[in-house]
C-alpha cells in the first residue's frame, strides 16, 4: 500500500513515532525517512542512549527530533523518555497522539508498520505487536513470554 507524500499531516489520527537508538548510526537515518510514510505519523522521535557514534546526528538529518541520554540507561529507559516527549509535544486541546515505538534498524520496512497504525486506528484493536516474518531465532525474555501468548 503506497501514500502520497504528505499524507501523514492531513490524517485525523495523529502518531508519534518513537525510536530507541544506541549506536546505530546509519541505519537510524533510513529508518526515520521510511516512518514520514507512515499514515498519521507527525511526529518522529529518537533517543539516542548515550550511543559514541553519530546516532543522533544522522537522525536530525533524517528529520527527527532527537532527544539524548548522556549515558546508556537501557531501551525500557528510552522509551520512556520518548513517550514523554511525545505527551509533552501534544496539543493541550486535543487527543494524545498514537505511540508506535520502532527499532533503529528497520530501515525502509519501517514502513511495513502501517498496518499496525491501520489497524488501530479502525478501532479494530487496541494494541498491535509485530513479529519479524525472518527465520531468525529471536531469543530472551521478551520473545518466550510472546511465544507464549500467541
Amino acid at each position: 500500500m503506497s501514500y502520497p507524500s504528505g499524507s501523514r499531516s492531513s490524517h485525523p489520527q495523529r502518531v508519534a513515532a518513537v525510536i530507541y537508538a544506541h549506536n546505530v548510526g546509519r541505519a537510524v537515518a533510513a529508518t526515520v525517512r521510511a516512518c514520514r510514510a507512515i499514515p498519521g505519523v507527525d511526529l518522529l522521535i529518537v533517543v539516542d542512549d548515550g550511543s559514541t557514534d553519530d546516532t543522533g546526528r544522522a537522525a536530525r538529518a533524517a528529520g527527527a527530533v532527537v532527544v539524548r541520554h548522556s549515558v546508556e540507561r537501557g531501551r525500557a529507559s528510552a522509551i520512556e523518555t520518548g513517550v514523554k516527549v511525545a505527551a509533552m509535544r501534544d496539543r493541550p486541546d486535543g487527543p494524545p497522539r498514537h505511540i508506535l515505538l520502532l527499532s533503529p534498524d528497520l530501515g525502509e520496512s519501517a514502513v511495513e508498520a502501517t498496518a499496525l497504525v491501520e489497524a488501530v486506528f479502525a478501532r479494530q484493536v487496541d494494541m498491535a505487536i509485530a513479529v519479524p516474518a525472518t527465520g531468525r531465532e529471536y531469543t530472551g525474555y521478551g520473545p518466550a513470554v510472546v511465544r507464549r501468548l500467541i
